[in-house]
């Protein structure tokens, strides 16, 4: 028997026994349990419900359907979460077989716990990124961006609240986008200042996170998951000054992180919750990377908004000017940037653009050499020149 529970307690799953029904308490559980979750044998046998207590209260109702459902075989299997000692909850993989009795009645279960986090939480980092890659070039406005990352982060992170803060070029960090957090909260947290006011985001945005402290990362963040026993217990001198406002909002689980493009920090992710360890380190490092993406983003959406509005003023401006704007090639062909060239000869802007029609064939033939002679020189001079000659307009008229 020593031998045994020796092989048992050395392997990378843990063996079990419970009742077939009811609280389905557990008769027997092999000693490496600690080593998976931190919780003692004895824990596991002491209380009838302890099993059942510690299941993730999301998935506790999919579980006892699944087990008080008529087996119709009697091999099952379950992936579920499990509170874990440290207060993190864990995947588990629930290998389990029904045990009868001569007669066909139900005896007991026996089953086999794994512990696959590591590869439920690979899986879904690899999916999140996608998502976020896929949110970074569906959206070509800033708006439509964060209002998308701010969803796809509130749904990972399982987190009652998530904003976006972006830093404007007068200091202040306003929630551009923004879900969960209360109107009365927006409107006392979205006017902060980096210039004037001094808490946990301003730290954050200026990058002056301490990554030696244990709730900084490398990477910039600040992530608490008790945020009252942190006030009450971190020395000043760490904490540095603070607002408190998560806190008297009932916030326990907070998260900031900051969204960089190079070397410079545009603003923050910040997430929160009234739940204890409702933001994890890996979830942390995984909004990280999104952020590093959003930063990306954030960046081009910003050009191209900056691009599209010099656009239109310069066309605006192309339009005040009466006389017809072009750029000229060496074969001939002109791109009109306005539609005053319908105007003045008739045919439509898309018979040049599209290189059916040449500036060449309006020009009078006797008025061709002189034109062909001064549009060579423009090309080959830096320098302006200023040519009259007849066009023939697609009504005939000179």
């Amino acid at each position: 028997k020593a031998r045994l529970e020796q092989v048992l307690s050395s392997g990378p799953a843990a063996i079990y026994t419970c009742e077939p029904a009811g609280d389905f308490s557990l008769n027997y559980i092999s000693d490496n349990i600690n080593a998976m979750l931190g919780w003692e044998a004895r824990d596991f046998l002491a209380d009838s419900r302890f099993w059942l207590r510690h299941l993730h209260p999301d998935d506790r109702p999919r579980v006892l359907e699944q087990l008080d459902h008529p087996w119709q075989e009697d091999q099952r299997s379950l992936e579920y979460r499990f509170l874990a000692r440290d207060g993190a909850y864990r995947w588990m993989h629930d290998e389990f077989r029904l045990v009868r009795d001569a007669d066909g009645a139900p005896v007991e279960i026996a089953g086999v716990w794994m512990d696959i986090t590591d590869s439920r939480r690979m899986e879904e980092e690899l999916r999140v990124s996608l998502r976020f890659l896929e949110i970074v070039h569906n959206f070509t406005d800033i708006n439509s961006l964060l209002t998308a990352f701010v969803s796809e982060i509130k749904n990972y992170s399982g987190c009652e609240a998530v904003g976006i803060r972006v830093l404007d070029a007068e200091g202040g960090i306003p929630y551009q986008a923004y879900q969960g957090f209360s109107q009365q909260f927006y409107e006392m947290e979205s006017p902060l200042s980096i210039q004037n006011d001094e808490c946990m985001c301003i730290r954050v945005i200026k990058g002056e996170g301490n990554a030696t402290l244990p709730f900084y990362t490398a990477g910039g963040s600040f992530w608490m998951n008790h945020t009252t026993r942190f006030l009450a217990t971190v020395p000043e001198a760490d904490k540095g000054s603070t607002r408190n406002v998560c806190n008297q909002e009932g916030y326990e689980s907070v998260a900031l992180i900051p969204i960089r493009s190079g070397d410079q920090i545009l603003g923050l992710i910040h997430i929160a919750d009234p739940q204890e360890n409702m933001v994890p380190l890996e979830v942390v490092e995984m909004l990280e990377k999104a952020a590093l993406q959003l930063g990306t983003a954030f960046g081009r959406v910003q050009a191209e908004a900056a691009l599209r509005e010099s656009e239109a003023k310069y066309r605006l401006l192309v339009n005040q000017i009466p006389a017809v704007v072009f750029k000229g090639y060496r074969d001939w062909n002109v791109d009109f940037f306005d539609r005053k060239i319908e105007d003045l000869t008739g045919y439509p802007k898309e018979a040049f653009d599209s290189r059916q029609l040449k500036w060449c064939d309006l020009i009078l033939p006797e008025d061709l050499e002189v034109a062909r002679g001064s549009f060579k020189r423009a090309l080959t001079a830096d320098k302006s020149y200023v040519r009259e000659y007849r066009l023939r307009k697609k009504n005939g008229g000179i």
